[in-house]
């Protein structure tokens, strides 16, 4: 019997939870009318990040998200650092190396993990450049 009561607690808090936190204007993505009627009712909204608050961001979809984690994200080589190295020829044919930063207690673990995940993201994306040539 408890179960059964512990399952009506929780939809009674998300009952409220929906109608008294979800429902206010602050925890929306802001919008802006864009077509009025004569009456000067809203016909049309226009919703999105540029029309909100700091606040209401946060609750705006992301209408194209980027398709890579930002981990994956590689600066262009005429962005990469190249304080360690002899000389920055390296922007001119693009050929510098890239630093990826990793932390933790374990550096054999860090190191092993780093490499696993470079690896199979560098087969990942030749298999999709390769595979998708083939059907254009």
């Amino acid at each position: 019997m408890i179960p059964f009561y512990l399952c009506i607690l929780l939809v009674i808090i998300q009952i409220l939870f929906d109608t008294q936190v979800n429902n206010s204007a602050d925890n929306r993505c802001g919008c802006e009318c864009i077509e009025r009627n004569r009456a000067g009712k809203c016909q049309r909204e226009l919703c999105g990040l540029e029309h909100s608050k700091p606040d209401q961001a946060f609750f705006c979809s992301i209408p194209r998200p980027p398709l890579w984690p930002p981990l994956l994200q590689i600066p262009r080589p005429e962005s990469r650092d190249v304080r360690g190295l002899r000389d920055d020829s390296c922007r001119r044919t693009g050929s510098c190396p890239v630093t990826i930063l990793f932390t933790g207690n374990n550096r054999s673990l860090g190191t092993s993990m780093s490499l696993f995940l470079l690896f199979y993201v560098s087969v990942l994306v030749y298999l999709h450049w390769n595979l998708s040539s083939c059907f254009l």
